[in-house]
């Protein structure tokens, strides 16, 4: 004789009702898919701490710092989010001593002839600074926290909707099972 499939589990045995096992298949399978996303995460990350240090190395070796004299006055307008940094003519040699002229970017209000230090790549262009270790590190953990993020939500809403579905065929099973049992009930308490 079988015993009751929706009835309290057995000493030592799994759950009996159809919905504690499916959520019980649905846990390991989430659980699989977030390990899984974890190892992706921190593969990511670890891909792009790699691929930005690599830049940044390359970036310190081809890039120099210099001096530019400005050939205009800089204003720089401070708002509600901080100073923008103003576009301004000046003119800078590069390593071979070449003279260039072009915009560069300044951070502070200064007059027309003052010096600023600028990056320049290996043509003698303008170039952002390159970036440290810490901009590589940064850079790893905001792709390993944005995979981790991407991952782990559907799995969430899976998780989520799996259990408002069981829920709801547990409530209406258990309001069929009162109307079946609360007449015999009543009648006995009363």
């Amino acid at each position: 004789m079988r015993p009751d499939p929706d009835g309290p589990p057995v000493a030592g045995g799994l759950p009996r009702r159809t919905t504690d096992r499916v959520e019980d298949l649905v846990a390991w399978l989430l659980t699989g898919a977030a390990l899984l996303v974890i190892v992706i995460a921190v593969l990511a990350g670890v891909g792009v701490q790699r691929r930005e240090a690599e830049r940044a190395a390359l970036d310190r070796t081809s890039s120099s710092q210099t001096s530019a004299v400005l050939l205009e006055d800089a204003h720089v307008v401070s708002g509600e989010f901080g100073r923008a940094p103003a576009q301004v003519r000046a003119r800078w040699a590069d390593r071979g001593g070449r003279e260039h002229v072009g915009v560069v970017p300044v951070m502070r209000s200064v007059p027309a002839g003052a010096g600023v230090v600028v990056w320049i790549d290996a043509a003698g262009e303008i170039t952002s600074r390159p970036g440290g270790p810490a901009s590589a590190v940064i850079g790893g953990t905001v792709a390993a926290v944005g995979v981790l993020c991407a991952g782990a939500t559907p799995l969430l809403v899976i998780w989520l909707g799996v259990r408002r579905l069981t829920g709801r065929y547990n409530s209406r099973r258990w309001e069929q099972e009162w109307e079946r049992v609360e007449p015999r009930w009543r009648r006995t308490v009363l």
